[in-house]
């Protein structure tokens, strides 16, 4: 596909760079992709914004010129540039994040029943307008737990609901589907069960996933992997300004204690006598919400930073926390994914919280 070599470039304002160490990357905040590129590319995008190829092309010898014509229709079939002779006219998109929400996402922990009046937790939530929130069951007897919070959501502010528990032969695929009656529910996970399978439900824009994965407790979470990337202006922009796993969330760990994420240390008071508004105001609470992805080792050197969750409850240096996630086993240089629990520079962490693969 050729392209104008008189006309000056840009790239579209949905298309944003991240530099890496050892390569960057295109975010297409538009079509919710993410193309890797050599770092050569990424300084021609970032010094030659508003040239035209044949005013680039004299900055480079002519061996150079052949690498330029290769980027540049690359580039230009999978349209992440333009031509215009107006660039200016065309700014770039703000990076600034903004939520009215004091509270936007709450994770609930149980192991069998709740110990805290759950009733008061989630009109403290309401009051918070939190947006979405997600139930985890460890242990799990009946659907009784579940639809008693299913049904105690209606006039409040959450408008979706997440459900994991575990596998039990009891509670059949029908039992589950029953649950989508509730309007909020969105979704349900069933942990440790015999085969991967996502079923439909009847009559709903809905699905309950098995999944083999073994989880006993909250020490599952964190893991960090390109399945769950996101490239949307939102999950970018945020990143940008705050930490994407824990801004605008709180949690409740099965024992009741109110934490920023059930796998953390810190708790700020129980569930049963303090208030949600209470917690959200203190300084030590709120430090994690301003982590960004730049501020953290390794992070700050990953060219998929900015479409990553991230994790601050399992890091590979305990005692630091801008240390790197501790369940990434990304490695930059090679730029392949390995099994992070295998890496011997991180079994000290992982004897630290008493971890298991």
């Amino acid at each position: 596909m050729s392209y104008p070599e008189n006309i000056p470039f840009k790239l579209f304002a949905n298309c944003k760079l991240t530099a890496g160490k050892n390569f960057s990357t295109i975010s297409d905040l538009e079509n919710q992709g993410i193309q890797p590129i050599p770092n050569s590319l990424l300084t021609v995008l970032q010094e030659n914004q508003g040239m035209s190829i044949s005013e680039i092309k004299k900055l480079y010898t002519p061996d150079e010129s052949t690498i330029l014509d290769s980027y540049f229709s690359f580039l230009f079939e999978n349209d992440y540039i333009f031509f215009t002779t107006s660039p200016e006219q065309f700014p770039e998109i703000e990076e600034t994040w903004y939520a009215p929400e004091a509270i936007f996402s709450a994770i609930m922990d149980f192991r069998y029943e709740p110990s805290y009046d759950v009733i008061k937790v989630l009109n403290e939530l309401s009051v918070l307008q939190c947006k979405h929130i997600q139930l985890r069951f460890f242990e799990i007897e009946d659907l009784t737990a579940v639809e008693h919070i299913l049904k105690s959501l209606d006039g409040s502010t959450i408008i979706s609901v997440d459900v994991l528990m575990p596998h039990k032969d009891s509670i059949i695929f029908d039992n589950l589907s029953y649950l989508f009656k509730y309007p909020r529910l969105s979704g349900i996970t069933v942990f440790n069960a015999e085969k991967e399978e996502t079923k439909s439900v009847e009559g709903k824009i809905a699905t309950i996933d098995y999944s083999v994965s073994k989880i006993n407790n909250c020490s599952s979470c964190g893991k960090i992997d390109q399945r769950y990337f996101t490239a949307t202006i939102n999950f970018y922009t945020e990143s940008k300004n705050f930490n994407t796993c824990l801004n605008r969330k709180i949690s409740i760990d099965e024992n009741g204690l109110i934490k920023n994420c059930p796998s953390m240390i810190e708790s700020y008071g129980h569930a049963s006598n303090t208030n949600l508004h209470d917690v959200i105001v203190q300084g030590e609470f709120l430090k994690y919400w301003h982590i960004r992805k730049q501020e953290i080792k390794k992070c700050n050197e990953c060219a998929f930073r900015n479409a990553c969750s991230d994790c601050r409850a399992y890091l590979e240096d305990p005692t630091d926390i801008y240390s790197a996630p501790l369940k990434c086993g990304f490695k930059p240089e090679s730029q392949n994914w390995e099994e992070w629990f295998n890496d011997p520079e991180k079994k000290r962490a992982i004897a630290y919280y008493n971890l298991e693969n």
